[in-house]
């Protein structure tokens, strides 16, 4: 991994907040905590202000992690594949950002996926709910909501192919995603936001 100083855009040898043998660095934007993927293949969640670790959460992974905190920097959701990883999903998991405590797991593929992986992470701006750019070996893809608390896939965003990333706009609070033909899409993150717990308050009403 490359280190660039940011007054002169000039390579460094080394960060006082990374540690040397790291191949990933993924920052929280204002708290102390970062996740860290090592050379060994191993993740560890690492306090940058006590260059220090604090918990490791994976002895082994390939280089396709992906990882995002929370609005309030308190969780963290990881997707963590394993090595040389041929497609399969790799489980995304909450933890505590503060000891690394696991909260609790989502299930994006509780249907049987054609090789399913994790593209890209977002949280929604109240934490209540993860979104995951999901794409499988045939090309296809989607944007899955899944609740924070229950771990449960609640909604699913179709349309685009090959996810390449995604983004909330902070005004209109828009959802922006970019697929692998370079075309642009944007939802109404409130109006899914008012859909998905439309349907979660309906299952509550299901007669048992």
């Amino acid at each position: 991994m490359q280190i660039l100083d940011t007054q002169s855009w000039q390579p460094v040898d080394h960060a006082n907040d990374v540690p040397i043998d790291c191949t990933n660095f993924i920052s929280a934007p204002t708290t102390h905590r970062s996740l860290v993927r090592a050379a060994n293949g191993s993740v560890t969640l690492w306090d940058t202000g006590g260059h220090r670790p604090v918990k490791q959460l994976c002895t082994e992974s390939d280089m396709t992690m992906f990882a995002a905190f929370s609005p309030d920097e308190s969780l963290i959701a990881v997707c963590v594949h394993p090595w040389q990883h041929d497609g399969n999903n790799g489980t995304i998991v909450i933890y505590k950002s503060d000891t690394g405590e696991k909260v609790c797991e989502l299930h994006p593929f509780e249907t049987c996926g054609d090789g399913e992986s994790i593209q890209s992470l977002l949280w929604t701006p109240d934490g209540a709910y993860i979104l995951a750019a999901i794409g499988t070996a045939s090309g296809a893809s989607g944007i899955s909501v899944f609740n924070t608390i229950t771990g449960k896939k609640r909604g699913e965003l179709m349309g685009p192919t090959g996810i390449k990333g995604m983004g909330l706009l902070t005004q209109s609070r828009e959802l922006v995603a970019g697929d692998q033909f370079g075309k642009i899409w944007f939802w109404d993150l409130s109006a899914v936001v008012d859909n998905v717990r439309e349907f979660e308050a309906s299952l509550k009403e299901m007669p048992k």
